[in-house]
């Protein structure tokens, strides 16, 4: 049941937002409120108005090993090992049900592990589609 309502509350992110094209649109054009504040009020001073936007490489898995929020090394070395982590915590679980002689469970759990992994795809998309519309209104 908890799938169920993560992937009708993704789709129902999506029709209000417009679709995958203008999600990245949106998210793009995004910025935190203070920020759009005083870049239209420049008499305040106020000297961080990068502050809280998207950059330009938001969209790429693999960015530049200098990368100061998630370079190329961390995400092949750093991220693989948390992947792994999970993936083996998955394999226990499907591994434990699988011992059983019932063919019905043993294809329970591999409904079960799919189910684990499109639930990261929908949790993801699902958060970011419910900024976007905390931040467009």
């Amino acid at each position: 049941m908890i799938k169920i309502n993560e992937i009708f509350f993704t789709f129902l992110g999506f029709v209000k937002v417009g679709g995958y094209d203008a999600l990245i649109e949106k998210y793009f054009a995004s910025m935190p409120n203070t920020t759009r504040f005083h870049l239209n009020h420049p008499a305040i001073p106020y000297n961080y108005t990068d502050c809280g936007l998207v950059p330009d490489n938001s969209m790429h898995l693999l960015r530049a090993a200098d990368d100061g929020s998630l370079p190329w090394p961390g995400v092949i070395f750093g991220l693989t090992i948390s992947s792994i982590w999970y993936w083996c915590s998955d394999q226990v679980d499907g591994s434990t049900f699988q011992s059983t002689s019932c063919c019905y469970v043993a294809m329970a759990v591999y409904f079960y592990l799919v189910l684990i992994v499109v639930a990261l795809f929908f949790l993801a998309l699902k958060r970011t589609c419910i900024l976007m519309l905390i931040h467009t209104g």
